[in-house]
């Protein structure tokens, strides 16, 4: 339990740290020297990928995905269920069959009498 505690106490550390860093990189200025040409040319090759249609595409198959699992889940949910109803019936017939038994037992021992 203890190691748990340790490992909560961490990463909440850690997330607390990222944050903050992350809200104070805004405040650092970019440099304005000039790189090389090669740096240059590769950062506007980069900057041609239509980063928007690969977030799109990927929000999409996402989407998809969820929503299989979704019905996948339901699915496997509903066989578990109906199983699980199946054996009840049968345990409670068999219940009932037992309670059959011994009323009959009972009624054959009192006509004895």
């Amino acid at each position: 339990m203890y190691d748990f505690l340790l490992q909560i106490f961490l990463v909440l550390g850690l997330g607390t740290a990222l944050y903050i860093l992350g809200r104070h990189l805004p405040k650092v200025e970019e440099d304005t020297t000039v790189g090389s040409p090669v740096f240059d040319h590769l950062e506007n090759w980069l900057s041609k990928i239509p980063l928007h249609e690969f977030d799109r595409a990927v929000s999409l198959y996402w989407e998809k995905f969820l929503r299989r699992s979704k019905v996948i889940v339901m699915k496997t949910e509903n066989l578990i269920l109906s199983h699980l109803k199946r054996h009840k019936d049968a345990t409670s017939e068999a219940g009932k069959s037992a309670e059959l038994i011994s009323k009959i037992k009972e009624s054959k021992d009192t006509s004895e009498f």
